[in-house]
C-alpha cells in the first residue's frame, strides 16, 4: 500500500508538472 501511495504521489506530481509546462499561458 505504501509502494502504491509513493507511485500515486509521484505520478500526480509529474501530471502537475506536465500540466503546468503544456498550458504555461497564463
Amino acid at each position: 500500500m505504501k509502494l502504491f501511495m509513493s507511485e500515486f504521489i509521484k505520478n500526480d506530481i509529474l501530471f502537475r508538472l506536465f500540466y503546468k509546462e503544456k498550458f504555461n499561458t497564463v
